[in-house]
């Protein structure tokens, strides 16, 4: 009998234990869904006193009538698929930003984002770009196609580069952060002017300024030219975002026209091109004259007379033609600078057409290449050409 009473009252215990057991359990169901796995801590379901964990799981029953806000937790993470699911389809629910894009823009200019995705955006929210030690950029025509899509137009400052956090703000003051999701380059550099613009190749000593837009402190500078290697500026002071001050070291280098670039610490470059002349101190032919016959549109009968040659420096020029009994036939004089009098490759077209406005005969011809230098003549070359007919 006494045996039978103690059985009664262990009965009695499992039961209410079991009914205890049962209610709590019917608040919150953990059972297996298509969701990003994470880890259920001790503070957030109590089982017993001990952490549970499972890879995946849903929500049923009471779980319905809780809310959950983007997680702080490092150990802690909900998916967005999770949270577009019906059990988290209350409007208390903070917005998550998932992706932009597009995710990057230039500085100094505006960029219309076609889709800020997430789940849990409402009517009327306000987006936002914020980096620490910078003004927030606030979103303009913000439009909130759907819960899960926001479109919205960014002006984006020139001097604001580097990534940038993407925050949504309900109008119930719930936010998501994306961090460092939008990236702002910076403009890249325009190179204006240089002044002087003309250097001799046997100065080290002068000092450069560059003018333009967009230099940023740590910038790069330096001249450039096909076929020949850089020269870097020394002794860089950017002055301001749109003056810079160099010197160059031009001893022995190619003479001929020089591109002028800034690159920023961005790896951004501006280019103004062929803006330099680098001169020698005086004027001389630093390749072999070249002399090529190419078809003459104009006198298909004829065969045009090219004449490529290079200088030195910047000089005016004299080109004569004469036949074998020392006639004058044809000249050209070309002003000091221009193209034919300027340093670096040169060309000239003889056509054919005397300077009495005949065609030239079949013979022997010379032509004479002079420089005027201080008021003198100076021969750079003299070369034989023949035309057959």
């Amino acid at each position: 009998m006494f045996l039978w009473y103690n059985l009664r009252i262990l009965l009695k215990r499992y039961l209410l234990i079991a009914f205890i057991m049962a209610f709590s359990f019917s608040c919150l169901f953990i059972d297996t869904a298509d969701s990003a796995s994470y880890k259920i801590t001790s503070q957030s379901l109590n089982i017993s006193a001990a952490a549970g964990s499972s890879a995946s799981f849903g929500l049923r029953g009471l779980a319905r009538d809780y809310y959950a806000r983007q997680p702080a937790s490092s150990g802690f993470f909900i998916g967005e698929g999770f949270l577009r699911t019906a059990y988290f389809s209350s409007p208390i629910f903070n917005p998550l930003v998932t992706a932009i894009t597009p995710a990057t823009g230039v500085g100094g200019s505006a960029v219309e984002i076609t889709d800020l995705a997430g789940a849990n955006f409402k009517a009327g929210a306000s987006v936002k770009l914020s980096k620490s030690g910078q003004t927030d950029i606030t979103g303009s025509n913000v439009t909130v196609v759907s819960s899960a899509k926001i479109t919205c137009r960014f002006d984006l400052p020139s001097t604001a580069g580097g990534l940038w956090d993407v925050t949504v703000t309900n109008s119930d003051g719930g936010a998501g952060t994306l961090p460092s999701a939008f990236k702002i380059s910076y403009t890249a550099p325009v190179v204006s002017s240089i002044n002087p613009n003309k250097g001799n190749n046997n100065d080290a000593n002068t000092k450069y300024k560059i003018t333009g837009k967009y230099f940023r402190s740590g910038a790069e500078i330096y001249l450039s030219m096909t076929g020949a290697t850089n020269i870097s500026g020394d002794l860089v002071n950017i002055l301001s975002s749109t003056e810079a001050e160099c010197r160059f070291d031009l001893s022995g280098k190619t003479t001929g026209l020089w591109d002028v670039n800034v690159k920023n610490d961005d790896g951004q470059v501006g280019t103004l091109a062929q803006a330099f002349k680098l001169e020698a101190p005086t004027v001389e032919l630093t390749k072999p004259v070249e002399i090529s016959f190419p078809p003459n549109p104009d006198y298909p009968s004829l065969q045009a007379t090219s004449i490529k040659y290079n200088l030195s420096r910047d000089s005016e020029i004299v080109i004569d033609i004469y036949n074998i009994r020392g006639e004058k036939v044809w000249t050209q004089v070309i002003p000091e600078g221009q193209s034919g009098g300027q340093v670096g490759d040169n060309q000239l077209i003889w056509n054919g057409i005397t300077a009495f406005r005949s065609v030239a005969s079949a013979g022997v011809y010379i032509i004479f290449i002079n420089a005027k230098v201080n008021g003198e003549t100076k021969l750079l070359s003299k070369q034989k050409i023949g035309i057959v007919k």
